[in-house]
């Protein structure tokens, strides 16, 4: 069972989708996060959500630039639970799921999956 982490935790960024600190780097800078992904990202389903999920993609420059996004993801949903991030959760894997959340990669796309449940998908259409 995970843990809940404290705001001093090392691991623990207080908001993963504040905008990064002046004076990094252009790809650190450029950090997609989960916030960019579910604004941003394409949506593979373009009507309705299939089994109850609403399933994007970002489609990488290579797959080791996938990973990174992936792993991004992974940690940013995790602290979005208030719990503490390991690397050691996905070392190794190409998928992860945690709450309503789903993660994947391969090759150079990420997937993202989101399960709606129905009556809230029902309440943003019903116009």
């Amino acid at each position: 069972m995970a843990r809940r982490c404290s705001t001093r935790s090392p691991g623990h960024r207080a908001d993963p989708n504040r905008p990064p600190a002046a004076g990094r780097n252009q790809e650190e800078a450029a950090r997609i996060g989960l916030v960019d992904l579910i604004l941003l990202g394409v949506r593979v389903d373009n009507s309705q959500p299939v089994a109850g999920k609403v399933r994007l993609v970002y489609f990488a420059k290579d797959p080791a630039e996938a990973k990174r996004i992936f792993a991004h993801l992974a940690s940013d949903v995790h602290h979005a639970a208030g719990l503490e991030w390991r690397t050691r959760f996905i070392e190794g894997k190409s998928e992860f799921e945690l709450g309503r959340y789903h993660i994947s990669f391969d090759g150079p796309s990420v997937f993202l999956a989101v399960a709606i449940e129905d009556g809230v998908w029902a309440r943003f259409n019903s116009r």
